[in-house]
């Protein structure tokens, strides 16, 4: 019997970026998918790689956001975040 091509979906890669950026490891992250650790990373190396700056960035533009429309709580994170920020 033939094995189908596991094909990631647009859900699965945001949920590896989500839980890589959450410092899950990789053996974690394969089980949540039901997938082997070695399927996680020959399809999902990119959102292993970069899905801890995505994640940041994608919060920092969220937070910005909130910020921007007067939300204290948003602007007192944003603060921390500048201000706990390493170059």
């Amino acid at each position: 019997m033939t094995q189908l091509e596991f094909k990631p979906t647009a859900e699965q890669r945001e949920q590896v970026m989500q839980c890589i950026a959450m410092k899950m490891r990789h053996s974690q992250i394969a089980v949540g998918l039901r997938i082997e650790e070695a399927t996680l990373v020959k399809h999902f190396s990119r959102e292993l790689k970069l899905g801890p700056m995505i994640m940041r960035q994608w919060l920092l533009a969220v937070v910005t956001g909130e910020a921007i429309k007067g939300k204290k709580s948003a602007m007192s994170l944003l603060a921390q975040m500048m201000v706990g920020h390493r170059a």
